[in-house]
């Protein structure tokens, strides 16, 4: 919903549109392991979040 304020409305939101508009490229990522961190426990904790 934000991006359309960017855009007119013949115009449309295809990813390549965007990134030609505003000179960017958009990345993905997709993690396989996942640690959750809290110095407040001690330092250094963590644990493993399961995805």
């Amino acid at each position: 919903p934000f991006t359309k304020e960017f855009f007119k409305e013949n115009i449309s939101l295809d990813l390549d549109t965007f990134a030609q508009r505003f000179g960017v490229k958009l990345y993905r990522f997709i993690p396989t392991l996942v640690y959750y961190l809290d110095n407040q426990i001690r330092f250094a904790f963590r644990e493993e979040v399961t995805l």
